[in-house]
């Protein structure tokens, strides 16, 4: 990934070295900012010098140790003998240190953060690791408050009956389906509850239901939500996401509509945002954006990479969507598919399975060898299309073409499973508004496609990686 085009936040540049890691980023437009990076001999995150509008720059050197950081700028982490982030310390001049808390269980799970005000906050997992809830147990600033009156002998405030503390999360799989506050008194607002529909097999946010009313989520092509749209089509929220996560946020309505409320605290794919702390829930564990790590190792050790505190090499082509490893390529082919999907043409689970179990690597074929297939695919057409609908329960959708998931001349399949059909046109099967699999930015075209001048015949691909 080159350049994005954004009518809303303008053009963003990236430069990256010959690790595919990026060196330079430039955000241009109506918030114009920049950003340089350095990396050390082990590829982890050496030197951040940020740039605002003004010209001012920034320079954040970031200290590692053990793979982990102990020090960017001001700001200075302790870590436990788990090697978890236990406590974050940020020294200003003039100004009293601002001190994070955090506390762990025996699974790795974070339980506990306190915040430089005083408040703590407690978080809740079920058996598979998904957080149940977030609940504020002390209220730091009314602890103050408290402090000050009774000094001066005059009774403490109690909470506003109808201040939310926390809240409770619903999740169906690894997809966060619903999100309901916590009053004082610990009821949950049931009414105020916000429901999240998902693009099909993904993670990827596509509307938000709240009190009757549907906001449709338009996501960038890494599954990040950039912009939520009212039914009317209106523009009600908007985000820019700076390359390792940091959020750059747009006012787009007046504050007295009534949809100025509505907000989205999803960032990079399976990543949810805490304010309490700047730190993202990433599903097994919590990422910094501050930093581009994560604040605890790796579950699965050095099976999701050589630093077991790394986020991805490249955020701008990878996701970690569940805290563990990056994305697979053919997840990433999946999802990229599913987006010019034709209604109820899905990648079924089932699918999925026997696409990534059939296709763990592909070899690109010749030209000669890809007009064989593509007769081949002529002739046996109307047969695979049979096949898919036997094997998925569904009927071929009128007026929809074919669409190979992996393509034939990048080695991919004569086969039911890797079919899908799309409304899309032809040459990249791209919707108005949506960008086809093979349109530039898509994933085929930056990785086995690469580019208008596609890789040599031969060339041999883990989709696994």
């Amino acid at each position: 990934m080159r350049v994005i085009d954004d009518s809303r936040w303008g053009q963003t540049r990236y430069r990256y070295n010959t690790n595919d890691q990026i060196l330079h980023t430039l955000f241009e437009g109506a918030r114009p900012h920049e950003e340089r990076f350095s990396y050390d001999a082990n590829g982890n995150l050496s030197q951040h010098l940020p740039t605002d509008a003004r010209g001012a720059m920034e320079q954040l050197n970031q200290r590692q140790q053990a793979g982990r950081v102990v020090q960017q700028g001001n700001i200075r982490y302790r870590y436990d003998d788990n090697g978890r982030l236990v406590e974050k310390t940020e020294q200003r001049d003039g100004f009293r240190p601002q001190i994070w808390r955090y506390r762990w269980d025996t699974q790795n799970q974070l339980t506990h953060c306190e915040t430089p005000d005083g408040s703590r906050w407690q978080y809740k997992y079920d058996p598979f690791g998904r957080r149940l809830q977030k609940l504020r147990i002390h209220d730091g600033k009314l602890a103050a408050t408290n402090l000050q009156l009774w000094l001066a002998g005059k009774p403490d405030l109690e909470p506003k009956a109808d201040a939310t503390m926390g809240k409770n999360y619903l999740w169906s799989g690894d997809q966060l389906i619903e999100e309901t506050p916590i009053y004082a008194d610990g009821t949950p607002a049931e009414s105020q509850h916000i429901r999240w529909l998902y693009e099909p097999g993904s993670l990827t946010p596509s509307a938000r239901f709240e009190l009757g009313k549907l906001h449709y989520v338009v996501s960038d092509h890494q599954g990040t939500p950039r912009e939520m749209l009212n039914e009317a089509g209106q523009l009600i929220w908007a985000q820019r996401l700076r390359t390792w996560g940091q959020t750059d946020r747009s006012q787009v309505i007046a504050s007295n509509d009534a949809d100025y409320h509505v907000d989205c605290n999803f960032r990079f794919m399976g990543q949810y945002e805490d304010e309490e702390s700047g730190l993202y829930y990433n599903r097994y564990r919590y990422y910094s954006p501050k930093t581009g790590q994560y604040i605890s190792p790796d579950p699965i050790g050095l099976y999701g990479g050589e630093n077991p505190y790394g986020y991805v090499h490249n955020p701008t082509g990878w996701v970690d969507p569940l805290g563990l490893a990056e994305c697979p390529l053919i997840e990433r082919i999946i999802n990229d598919a599913n987006k010019v999907a034709s209604p109820d043409g899905h990648i079924t689970p089932k699918q999925a399975e026997i696409l990534r179990g059939n296709s763990p690597v592909i070899q690109r074929r010749s030209a000669a060898q890809n007009r064989f297939v593509r007769k081949e695919f002529e002739k046996t057409q109307k047969y695979l299309m049979k096949q898919w609908e036997s094997n998925t329960g569904r009927k071929w959708p009128t007026g929809a073409t074919p669409h190979h998931i992996i393509p034939l001349e990048s080695g991919g399949a004569n086969k039911w499973w890797n079919l899908m059909p799309t409304y899309g046109k032809l040459p990249n099967h791209s919707l108005p508004g949506i960008p086809g699999p093979h349109a530039a930015g898509g994933v085929l075209r930056t990785t086995i496609q690469q580019g208008r001048k596609a890789l040599p015949p031969g060339t041999i691909t883990d989709l696994r990686l």
